[in-house]
């Protein structure tokens, strides 16, 4: 289990950084941008 939840942080790392640019440009025409929030969340968890 230790194994799948250290995957899934690596291949959150990437849209990390993305969605710290969307947040950045404070841009209300990517409402995707919130979907990454929510991800990043469940990661934080």
């Amino acid at each position: 289990m230790e194994n799948q939840s250290k995957s899934k942080r690596t291949s959150i790392s990437v849209p990390r950084s993305l969605a710290d640019r969307l947040e950045n440009r404070k841009s209300p025409r990517q409402p995707w941008s919130g979907v990454i929030e929510e991800l990043l969340d469940e990661v934080e968890e």
